[in-house]
């Protein structure tokens, strides 16, 4: 992984391009990353029941990429994975069981001669919602020690809170299924790329939308601390 959250600016010559501490390396250097995290996460959720504590562990992972504190990402991966394993995949049955019981309902639909528009149209609305706010608790459970209700609750907060970034994301990680669904043909040709950051890219990119929220929450929760603390 890149050396370091904040990397110098290289100049126009040619000797500052391979500059370890260049834009240009620290951009390949963080986009391998972001590769190696995708192809361990992939790997990672293939036991359905590991899909939590993988899915988490690349949140964690992608948390200490944006703070700088990103050496050995291989290690540190496997560390939150094993350090998550039982509280990510308790967060994640109640998911599991959701988007379950939608799937069976798009199968019930498929099978149908006609299907409401109105039908369809509540459960791809369930089906970004659920995920919206999964996204949302796995933001809060990464940064914030509660427990698991609180975890829903805040990750419920943050949703509400930030709609459209959290939108934004599910769109991205929707996006190759629904080409799939819409343009067989032309989903193997995005295939490679979804391989390689079609999961650890949509989350860097929401984790970059969420920080300034994140970090006012953290921010407040740290003034409340202190004025108890004080008054103590």
């Amino acid at each position: 992984g890149y050396r370091s959250g904040i990397c110098k600016g290289g100049g126009g010559k040619m000797a500052k391009i391979f500059d370890p501490d260049s834009r240009i390396m620290c951009t390949l250097s963080r986009i391998a990353d972001l590769i190696c995290l995708n192809l361990l996460t992939l790997i990672c959720c293939i036991p359905i029941l590991t899909v939590g504590a993988s899915v988490a562990a690349l949140f964690a992972s992608i948390r200490d990429i944006i703070k700088g504190r990103d050496s050995k990402i291989v290690s540190r991966y496997f560390k939150h994975w094993i350090k998550d394993f039982g509280k990510a995949t308790v967060l994640f049955v109640p998911v599991l069981l959701v988007l379950g019981v939608i799937l069976l309902d798009v199968l019930y639909l498929y099978r149908q001669k006609t299907v409401s528009v109105f039908d369809a149209g509540i459960l791809i609305a369930a089906a970004v919602a659920c995920i919206g706010v999964y996204l949302g608790t796995l933001q809060m459970f990464v940064e914030f020690d509660n427990t698991i209700w609180q975890t829903w609750v805040n990750g419920g907060k943050l949703f509400t809170a930030r709609v459209p970034h959290i939108f934004l994301g599910v769109l991205m990680l929707l996006l190759p299924w629904a080409i799939l669904f819409l343009f067989p043909t032309k989903f193997y040709q995005l295939f490679i790329l979804f391989m390689l950051i079609g999961l650890s890219g949509p989350v860097y990119v929401l984790q970059l939308l969420l920080q300034p929220t994140v970090k006012a929450i953290s921010d407040a929760s740290e003034k409340r601390e202190n004025e108890l603390e004080g008054k103590t």
